[in-house]
């Protein structure tokens, strides 16, 4: 579709369906960026100029984005800002999630008549910023019987619009659309494909990172989800660690060093990483304020905490004894007496002041 995007000769109704894993909606955001940048070399959009970047932030006025929500009088336009952040920070997120996001467990999701009716209203506006305008249906599974009321414009589109239904199954699309569109199904993505994702973007170490591109299923989401956990995990116990290191108490930092000798090599040093990264949430959070910290809800708050206690210069200084941590793992340092001793020198740290 990249190469249609290019010759503009995408169809102007498409369907591409697959779990949110493979990556449909990151697809469908590239074909519109290309679409409307003004700026492509060699088949890319620029990433630069103003449609790209607004295609990017999701924002741009000429996209309409529909996603499923609950009951029968919400519409997209009252929770397609939570989407949108959502989006921002895992464009590969599945429907569990998006209930995760707005707390709606055990409810029913659908794309309801008035979400249908903003969908007609929007096709027949004209485009803002040029002569294409399209429309993106996030998890169009979930378009139920009144989904016949865009047949017509899915058969006929206005002069210049483009219309894109992500969707799962397609024993779950209503035949009467499916017949009019074009359908693309996403192959899974390669083992190889989501090691080097994990590895490059969210510095998964290259055994675990295969460990989890094989178990995947070739679902990226699947994957993600895997290192969430993982890094959940690892964060509770850097946050464990570095309270025993506050108090200083022998007893704590004894039980701590004992518990993490007894990890594995692999998952120390994924402790030290998951360390490396929280102090520079912390150093965001002094620099930049609360406001800035891209983190879990749950993981916001220990950071503020340890923030309180910790200034730049000393955020330095931990970070020194971790990295030399970590070069004490990968020559076989004995783990108990490392992390002992770098426990102790944290210590000094957090009261140096």
């Amino acid at each position: 579709m990249q190469r249609a995007a290019q010759d503009h000769k995408v169809p102007h109704a498409s369907i591409l369906l697959g779990p949110p894993g493979r990556g449909g909606l990151p697809i469908v955001r590239a074909l519109i960026a290309r679409m409307l940048c003004k700026n492509s070399e060699g088949g890319d959009s620029c990433g630069e100029c103003s449609n790209c970047q607004k295609t990017h932030h999701l924002s741009h006025p000429d996209i309409h984005w529909t996603v499923p929500t609950i009951g029968s009088r919400s519409t997209s336009a009252d929770v397609i800002q939570s989407w949108k952040e959502m989006m921002m920070t895992q464009p590969y997120s599945s429907l569990s999630d998006w209930q995760e996001k707005i707390e709606a467990e055990n409810k029913q999701f659908n794309i309801n008549v008035r979400e249908i009716q903003d969908i007609i209203e929007f096709a027949g506006m004209k485009s803002y910023q040029g002569e294409e305008k399209f429309l993106v249906i996030w998890m169009a599974d979930h378009l139920a019987l009144d989904g016949n009321r865009l047949l017509k414009m899915i058969e006929e589109p206005p002069n210049g619009m483009y219309i894109f239904l992500l969707a799962q199954g397609r024993e779950s699309i209503l035949n009467t659309i499916l017949s009019r569109c074009r359908l693309l199904v996403l192959d899974p993505l390669t083992d190889d494909d989501i090691q080097a994702f994990l590895q490059n973007e969210k510095k998964v170490d290259s055994p675990t990172a295969q460990s989890l591109a094989f178990q995947a299923n070739g679902n990226l989401n699947t994957a993600l989800r895997s290192v969430e956990q993982a890094q959940d995990a690892g964060f509770l116990d850097f946050v464990d660690w570095m309270r025993a290191c506050y108090t200083g108490r022998p007893p704590d930092i004894i039980q701590r060093a004992d518990a993490f000798a007894k990890m594995g090599r692999e998952a120390q040093k994924h402790l030290i990483q998951v360390g490396l990264n929280t102090l520079q949430a912390i150093l965001t959070h002094q620099y930049l304020g609360a406001e800035q910290l891209r983190l879990p809800v749950d993981h916001q708050k220990p950071v503020k905490n340890l923030a309180k206690l910790l200034n730049i210069q000393q955020i330095d200084q931990v970070v020194q004894l971790l990295q030399t941590a970590g070069q004490g793992l990968r020559q076989n340092a004995h783990a108990k007496i490392l992390y002992t001793h770098i426990s102790h020198q944290i210590h000094l740290v957090f009261h140096s002041n």
